[in-house]
């Protein structure tokens, strides 16, 4: 445990440090690619409230201007396409 411990903390220090935006693209990129899902879980299920609830959420992110756009997407996951 220690280790997992030790081995997170440089990876955050590493993180922390870069000022290249494309470095850290790649690190999203490849740790969302090296991920396993847990197929132990069941899918995700919202109620239609909930589903209204995000959908108002991301509107409102969308109009704040958060988020990235899709090309951004696509370069960050290539496999999706």
């Amino acid at each position: 445990m220690l280790k997992l411990e030790v081995m997170r903390n440089e990876i955050f220090q590493k993180i922390e440090e870069e000022n290249n935006e494309s470095v850290l693209e790649k690190i999203i990129s490849y740790i969302n690619a090296v991920r396993k899902p847990d197929v132990s879980m069941p899918p995700c299920c919202y109620t239609d409230e909930e589903k209204k609830a995000r959908i108002e959420r991301s509107v409102l992110d969308a109009q704040a201007g958060l988020g990235i756009s899709q090309k951004k997407m696509i370069e960050r996951h290539p496999e999706w396409i």
